[in-house]
C-alpha cells in the first residue's frame, strides 16, 4: 500500500482486516494495455494487489466528484458575493494583479534576506 497517499481511515481499516466483508465482488473486463499498466504498478510496489489498486482508483474518482461539487458550490457563492458587493471584472483583475505583485515582492525580499544571511555566515 502506498504510504504517501491520503486514504480514509475506514478504507485502511478494511484493507487491514482480513476477516471483514468488503462487499460485493465485481467482474471487470479491461483492455490489455490497462492490465499491463496495472501489473507494472503492482510490480513496482505501489500497490500490493489489483483489487487494492482498483478500490483506490474508484475511491479517488468518487472523492474527486465530491470535490468538484464543492468547488462549483464555492464558485457560485463567490460569484454571488461579488455581485452583491457591486464588484466588476476590472475590480477583481486589479485586485489579483496587486496580490501577484505583492507576492512577487515578498518572495524577492525573502530570497534577498536568505542571500544576505548566507553571505554573512561566510
Amino acid at each position: 500500500m502506498r504510504k504517501d497517499l491520503n486514504i480514509s481511515k475506514t478504507y485502511i481499516f478494511h484493507i487491514l482486516r482480513k476477516d471483514d466483508n468488503m462487499g460485493q465482488k465485481l467482474l471487470l473486463n479491461l483492455p490489455e494495455n490497462d492490465l499491463k499498466k496495472i501489473d507494472t504498478l503492482i510490480k513496482s510496489g505501489d500497490y500490493t494487489t489489483k483489487s487494492e489498486l482498483i478500490r483506490f482508483a474508484i475511491k479517488q474518482f468518487l472523492y474527486s466528484e465530491e470535490r468538484m461539487k464543492t468547488f462549483k458550490e464555492m464558485t457560485k457563492k463567490l460569484q454571488e458575493q461579488t455581485r452583491a458587493r457591486g464588484m466588476t471584472r476590472k475590480d477583481i483583475e486589479r485586485d489579483l494583479r496587486w496580490v501577484e505583485e505583492q507576492s512577487r515582492k515578498d518572495m524577492e525580499d525573502l530570497l534577498n534576506s536568505r542571500k544576505r544571511a548566507s553571505k554573512s555566515k561566510k
